[in-house]
């Protein structure tokens, strides 16, 4: 139902009676991260990793909390972490191409940008990779990926304003005047 903090308060109860139950601390980890309570996640998805170091699912979501936070490097090390035991997860690159981007490590980005579009076709992955030729100053090459990704968005313009407007602060920590951006 989307009522994360009432969950949460069950939990917490549920949790009282079986402190050790890993499906609890996984709701649990969940609920708070919905909520964008992200250091309480990090807490409950450490107590997961810890009884199973390997977890795929537990590094993913402990790379999505710091992405949150914009605590790339520590994302990295979460998403680098599933990349190395399952190298042909394709949802990996998404946010690892992210990261990169919003460190300004754009070739790296771009390697893993472009694995995304080779995959699949979502909008958000030509933006995204529109964002890196334009930082690397290719804008022809920047031009024809936003013109895909518009394409995919069935030229949804205020999607497109609204990705622009988010993804501001990281154009221009990568070199993008404010003026162009618009």
């Amino acid at each position: 139902l989307g009522m994360y903090e009432e969950a949460i308060s069950y939990y917490k109860k549920a949790e009282l009676i079986d402190s050790g139950k890993k499906w609890i601390k996984e709701r649990m980890a969940y609920c708070y991260r919905r909520v964008k309570d992200y250091k309480k996640a990090i807490t409950y998805y450490e107590f997961l990793e810890k009884s199973n170091p390997d977890d795929l699912f537990v590094h993913a979501n402990l790379g999505h909390c710091y992405m949150d936070m914009e605590k790339y490097e520590d994302a990295l090390n979460h998403y680098f972490k599933v990349e190395y035991l399952d190298p042909d997860n394709p949802k990996i690159h998404r946010p690892l191409a992210w990261c990169l981007f919003a460190m300004g490590k754009l070739d790296k980005a771009l390697k893993y940008s472009s694995q995304n579009i080779e995959k699949s076709k979502n909008k958000n992955d030509f933006i995204n990779t529109g964002h890196i030729y334009w930082c690397q100053g290719k804008i022809q090459q920047a031009i024809e990926y936003y013109k895909r990704g518009y394409a995919l968005s069935k030229q949804d313009s205020n999607w497109l304003s609204k990705t622009f407007k988010q993804d501001t602060e990281h154009l221009l920590k990568n070199g993008i005047s404010h003026f162009d951006i618009p």
